[in-house]
């Protein structure tokens, strides 16, 4: 996270920001970091109070959980930053594509909702839009069939298919439980680092990074107002 300064009033600006859209999800995949699926979605109010002062944001994560059982978020997010008038260069969204196997009007609402985000976008060579499809999602009937219907009109949807092997999982969650090496977290940092990842879970909790299940986040997350005098202060120091 890093800081603009307009004369006396400096504006915040966020790299990467990653929103807990859901907790929900129709897998219960054997590998997921995040742990056994909860019956929680994102608040939009959150949102709003850790985006009070921001003014441009580099990349939107939508994640999960399925981020597509939650379109609503997806919507109201995009609501806010236009009436607030604050630029994001991309966005990324990674999805098991279950939503999209059939055409019905809330798959329908989905793709609009997608549609829209990448209209807004300033730079959408970049946005990405990615279905799951590992071994573990193939298991449990993967959504890689909606890059051959819906999906497949997206020049920015793509499949994630890479084999995953037990010694290149994140030992956290579900995947505590079979995950044979040492992976260290690859996207968690700390606030100094300009390109850290900040995290707000459905709790409105604060995590710098995105790596950990939801146990851990909602341990040791941080409140959104702890974070943003956090951020404050680095703003002060870069002043």
């Amino acid at each position: 996270m890093s800081v603009i300064n307009k004369g006396e009033f400096m504006e915040l600006y966020i790299s990467e920001l990653a929103l807990e859209t859901t907790r929900r999800c129709q897998f219960e995949c054997g590998h997921c970091m995040r742990g056994d699926a909860q019956n929680k979605d994102g608040d939009i109010k959150h949102v709003k109070e850790l985006l009070q002062d921001v003014n441009l944001i580099e990349g939107i994560n939508f994640t999960g959980g399925e981020p597509f059982l939650n379109v609503s978020f997806i919507e109201e997010v995009l609501g806010l930053v236009q009436k607030r008038k604050i630029a994001v260069r991309y966005f990324y969204i990674a999805t098991n594509g279950i939503i999209f196997n059939k055409v019905t009007p809330y798959s329908i609402r989905c793709l609009r909702a997608i549609l829209d985000w990448w209209c807004y976008c300033d730079d959408k060579e970049i946005c990405s839009l990615e279905v799951s499809d590992t071994q573990w999602h193939r298991q449990q009937g993967s959504g890689k069939d909606a890059l051959n219907n819906m999906l497949g009109a997206l020049s920015f949807a793509q499949t994630r298919s890479t084999e995953m092997t037990y010694d290149n999982l994140i030992p956290v969650g579900r995947g505590a439980n079979i995950a044979s090496g040492r992976r260290s977290p690859f996207y968690n940092c700390e606030p100094e680092d300009p390109h850290c990842m900040v995290y707000l879970s459905v709790h409105g909790g604060v995590m710098w990074g995105c790596d950990f299940d939801y146990e851990t986040t909602d341990e040791d997350a941080i409140s959104i107002q702890e974070a943003l005098s956090i951020i404050r202060q680095l703003q002060l120091e870069e002043c």
